[in-house]
């Protein structure tokens, strides 16, 4: 079986009081010896005193596909364009006239970029050590 690669996000998911909805439910440091292990929680707010038994124990980190969603050849352009101008701009002040870019000019470059992927060759940009763009096709 091969191993497969994939990008998760980790998500915190935690248990809100349902009488004073302020506070949240933590555990009390119990754990009833049942089948699946039961762990009752207290509100941490000091006003409730409101309590509940879980089969987990809140908060508690889980883990869920990375939202992904496609943009065409253009909006990539335009979008890194921008962000190429912006810093510029900024570096114009110390280091002089820099060139403005224009979505065409990236067109070519993300088309080389394209083909390393296809070919297995590369799949992460980073820029300015800021912003990774990871490209799947």
């Amino acid at each position: 079986m091969a191993e497969v690669r994939e990008y998760v996000e980790p998500i915190r998911l935690d248990f809100k009081c349902p009488e004073c909805e302020t506070g949240y439910l933590r555990p009390t440091g119990i754990v009833l010896s049942t089948f699946p292990p039961m762990y009752p929680h207290k509100c941490n707010n000091h006003d409730c005193t409101f309590g509940q038994t879980f089969n987990d124990i809140y908060p508690k980190i889980v883990f869920d596909k990375r939202i992904s969603y496609v943009i065409n050849e253009d909006e990539i352009a335009e979008r890194l364009a921008a962000f190429i101008n912006y810093n510029n701009k900024q570096a114009r002040a110390t280091l002089g006239d820099l060139p403005e870019v224009t979505k065409e000019d990236l067109i070519g470059y993300y088309q080389q970029i394209k083909k390393k992927i296809e070919n297995g060759e590369e799949n992460l940009i980073e820029l300015d050590g800021q912003i990774q763009i990871n490209f799947q096709v």
